[in-house]
């Protein structure tokens, strides 16, 4: 596994598996760009030029808006 094997290659002390690790990891990279100003704008101007927004309908309520269903269908860019 492309994610997991690094992971566990790096599992000692405390850290008992691989997705202890990943969630720690994952947790300091979430401190360090709350922390920085410069991450952060990054970070918006990737979302912002290279994100999407994709939706679905919940699965049961097709028959509640058909007449928008072509929303639920089609991700859209975040660029404006």
């Amino acid at each position: 596994n492309l994610v997991f094997g690094p992971a566990e290659e790096g599992v000692r002390g405390e850290v008992g598996d691989a997705e202890q690790a990943l969630e720690g990891a994952r947790d300091i990279m979430a401190e360090w760009v709350s922390e920085s100003e410069r991450s952060r704008s990054a970070m918006r101007r990737l979302f912002r030029h290279e994100g999407m927004i994709v939706s679905r309908v919940v699965k049961g309520k097709e028959r509640e808006g058909p007449a928008i269903l072509s929303i639920y269908r089609k991700p859209r860019s975040m660029r404006k």
